[in-house]
């Protein structure tokens, strides 16, 4: 059995847990992979912390107008309706104008932010 320590630079990112018999090319890919999944991880974490502070995305042709470009435009939010947090909203607007502005509550915020810290918790090894 051999045990592999995964760094990128001085930080350690994981330890993998082999045998001498695997091939190399199916280690790299299975390393790889693991990698790749923990940095998508990483990636939902930090749009479901943009979710919690300024609710759902708008639609592509509505992100970074102006309120009046939209009115102009006679665009609408067609998931304004459905997309509605549990328990109600707050309003909360985005600076960057990607999300619709509608945050969920404090007690919803709560819900995602601790499943936010448990997911990154269990997706970045602690040394």
């Amino acid at each position: 059995m051999v045990r592999l320590h995964i760094k990128k630079g001085n930080d350690s990112l994981f330890l993998y847990d082999t045998t001498v018999k695997e091939n190399v090319e199916v280690l790299l890919n299975n390393i790889l992979e693991i990698y790749d999944l923990r940095l998508k991880v990483l990636r939902l974490c930090d749009e479901m912390q943009s979710l919690a502070k300024h609710g759902h995305f708008l639609p592509p042709n509505m992100q970074g107008l102006t309120e009046e470009q939209i009115e102009e435009l006679k665009y609408f939010d067609e998931y304004e309706k459905t997309c509605i947090p549990q328990g109600g909203s707050i309003e909360c607007p985005d600076q960057i104008g990607r999300r619709s502005g509608k945050a969920p509550n404090d007690a919803m915020a709560e819900v995602i932010m601790k499943t936010i810290t448990d997911a990154k918790r269990r997706s970045i090894q602690q040394n």
